[in-house]
């Protein structure tokens, strides 16, 4: 998955993209660190190597002293803004000047929450999520109940700002600014407003709570060798014991992967997954209950009938009604294709394996059918197959198609101060030698880290008044298979296509390096913000970059031509039942944030697995939806995934006529849909690129919906 998003400035939520997580830096002595300072014109920039380590906090009096010093600053610059005289207004002092402090606020909010979420101190976690939810209130104050400040914007925006010369780009800032504000309420009676105000308070706090229920659930599953059958051996030795010699699984995705294709245990197979489906339960239960009922209690004060028309009324989209429209227009293509799909996998089932009274396959023995379909039917053994995608080439080889198709120069730092001995980071340049930024790699699970896949787009790269580049810093927090034993880290395809993703997010944020800060990089529309993502995913089943990356990590041989090519078949076997799914989950979060206010969420899960899934058996003590983080972020967006992936698709057909590893090719995409960061309508992007309205036609095509 890409980051989750949640828009720190609650009425800049186009402008803000919080994708979370980064990490914690080993302590660099008694100075207690204020962060990246700021230049003369009043921006953030990053003037050395230390610069970059000490981008984050790394103890928690480091983050009291950072949020006193950012705070106090952000407070005095809001205040002069919201007290301007009509002749003291101008680009400089309006729009430059909230540029200037949402960005460094927008810093310190990224930094602690990143570190709430993957810290491996303890403390650290808890202050972090502690002023973290600080900063929220702040925000709040300084500008979701700010009515001078709104005033003064609204003032400028008539009076002023047709006069003053503006930049297009400054112009969508202020029409984005002006509507966002409208949409927090600012123009309510003062009592109305502070109840907003109170709730989005509540609100954070709760949403912090459920992501941190997430990361720190560390529960794990202990099984003997026998009930781990199937399972690689090397994988097996790598696990820790207990004290009377069970094998310890954690609930991570190597190891629930690894469980759900190999174990040839049904029992060890049913045990897992349901450990797994109940990350984040009980606790997470009334979390979410009260989000949904708050949120829609915010949704009726400021003026709309559910929480979803709210959410989605600044998205490309704009309305519930068009979302559920694009889903319920796909989904009987989905549907059929699944069932087609369904025919194929389960008419020859694996020793143990049996259908349900319904004639659906049961969760847990899903996965391990599909494998056993792929070993026998294609020859392919996903274990095998990630034995030609070791990390260390595999990472170089992304690098060097990257560096051909973006112009780009990747540079490794050696030794990097970071929050763990196992964190790389890499300089990025222009070919010319501009500096874009510096990206962390944070690779693999570890207990109380968040643990999925994402991108944290800590500070943003901006261009200079000169022209100048300052740079940026992001990190990518992802949970990939380990070395284990005499064998280094063995990416299964899965893995290498999410840090295709991830990366993805990562070459957004550093080339949109846009003069105003917050328009910069992933700084665009949630439902917009994974399109350059997905894109990037397409390029893993292509056969010329599937050759180009693969190498044995004995051999050095490239991946077999033949066996590429009945992989990338098989890539096309399962795409009913994955959209159907992703629908599902769309469907799900909408659902939840319409016009009531309170849900049974275990009878939504089954109405819409009952909607969407033909494949497997509805699983009643599968609590996803407790670990389901997008819920936080995205709210009601979840369907973005949809709408990126079916834009994405049309624009990488685009650029594979031009040709996938051509420098023009790449210049040509960065340009329209990258560079420009969130400085424009993200539609508008896409339709420039194009030079025509975005289809469908390639995304049918490619799913196999339509021959």
């Amino acid at each position: 998955m890409i980051g989750i998003y949640k828009g720190m400035n609650r009425y800049l939520a186009s402008f803000l993209l919080l994708a979370i997580l980064a990490g914690v830096f080993i302590a660099r002595g008694q100075k207690v660190s204020l962060g990246v300072g700021r230049d003369k014109t009043g921006y953030q920039v990053i003037q050395s190597i230390k610069d970059v380590y000490g981008t984050l906090p790394i103890t928690a009096d480091e983050i009291k002293a950072r949020y006193d010093h950012i705070v106090e600053q952000v407070t005095k610059e809001v205040n002069e803004i919201s007290h301007l005289q009509s002749d003291q207004q101008n680009k400089e002092t309006v729009i430059l000047a909230l540029d200037k402090a949402m960005g460094y606020l927008r810093y310190l909010a990224a930094s602690l929450e990143v570190i709430y979420l993957i810290s491996p101190d303890t403390k650290v976690r808890t202050v972090g999520a502690e002023y973290y939810q600080k900063v929220g209130k702040v925000e709040a104050d300084l500008f979701d109940g700010n009515k001078k400040l709104y005033a003064v914007i609204k003032k400028y925006a008539q009076a002023k700002a047709p006069h003053d010369n503006l930049t297009s780009e400054q112009q969508y800032f202020l029409d984005e600014l002006l509507e966002s504000m409208e949409l927090v309420g600012l123009n309510l009676p003062d009592e109305q407003l502070a109840k907003v105000v109170e709730l989005k308070k509540e609100l954070l706090k709760l949403e912090t709570t459920f992501e941190t229920n997430i990361a720190s659930d560390n529960r794990t599953l202990e099984v003997t060798q026998d009930e781990l059958e199937g399972v690689p051996q090397d994988f097996i030795d790598a696990l820790k014991k207990t004290d009377d010699g069970k094998f310890i699984l954690k609930a991570d995705y190597p190891t629930a992967s690894t469980i759900a294709r190999e174990c040839a245990v049904g029992q060890t197979r049913k045990k897992f997954s349901k450990m797994m489906g109940q990350r984040g339960y009980p606790q997470n239960v009334k979390v979410l209950q009260d989000v949904i009922k708050l949120r829609k209690k915010l949704a009726t004060l400021l003026g709309f009938e559910s929480y979803a028309e709210l959410d989605l009324k600044h998205s490309m989209i704009k309305t519930p009604k068009a979302a559920w429209n694009l889903q319920e227009e796909l989904l009987p293509k989905a549907v059929e294709k699944s069932k087609k799909e369904f025919e194929v996998f389960s008419k020859d089932l694996p020793e143990g394996v049996v259908l349900s009274p319904n004639g659906k396959f049961y969760l847990w023995d899903f996965g391990y059918t599909t494998n056993y379909f792929k070993k026998k039917y294609y020859d392919i053994d996903e274990s095998k197959l990630a034995e030609y995608f070791p990390m260390e080439q595999t990472i170089q080889g992304l690098f060097a198609i990257y560096e051909k198709f973006f112009g780009l120069k990747f540079e490794e730092i050696k030794n990097p101060v970071a929050w763990h001995p196992e964190v790389r980071l890499l300089k990025i340049n222009k070919a010319d030698g501009q500096e874009l930024g510096y990206v962390f790699l944070d690779m693999f699970p570890r207990d109380n880290k968040y643990g999925h896949a994402a991108h944290a787009g800590v500070l943003q790269a901006r261009t200079t008044g000169e022209g100048l580049i300052a740079p940026g810093v992001s990190v990518l927090i992802c949970n990939f298979t380990p070395a284990r034993g005499d064998k280094p880290s063995l990416l299964k395809y899965g893995e290498v296509t999410t840090f295709f993703h991830e990366f993805g997010h990562a070459l957004h944020s550093l080339m949109g390096a846009t003069k105003l800060v917050t328009q910069g990089g992933t700084s665009v529309k949630t439902d917009f913000v994974e399109l350059p993502s997905q894109m990037l995913e397409r390029w893993m089943e292509e056969k010329e970059i599937l050759l180009n990356l693969s190498q044995h990590y004995k051999t050095g041989q490239k991946l077999p031509e033949a066996l590429v090519e009945k992989k990338l078949k098989l890539l096309k076997l399962s795409k009913g039942i994955e959209e159907a799914y992703q629908i599902a989950n769309g469907m799900f979060s909408l659902d939840l944030f319409d016009t009531v206010g309170e849900k049974d969420l275990d009878a939504v899960a089954q109405k819409y697995h009952a909607m969407t899934n033909r494949t497997t058996e509805y699983d009643p003590d599968n609590k996803y939806y407790a670990s389901f983080g997008h819920l936080m972020g995205y709210g009601a967006k979840y369907y973005g995934y949809l709408l990126s992936r079916i834009w994405g698709t049309d624009v990488f057909e685009s650029i594979k006529k031009e040709g996938l590893l051509d420098p023009k090719a790449g210049k040509h995409y960065a340009d329209a849909i990258l560079v420009p960061g969130g400085s424009k309508d993200p539609a508008q992007l896409v339709r420039d690129y194009l030079g025509r309205e975005p289809s469908q036609e390639a995304f049918l095509k490619e799913s196999g919906f339509q021959e």
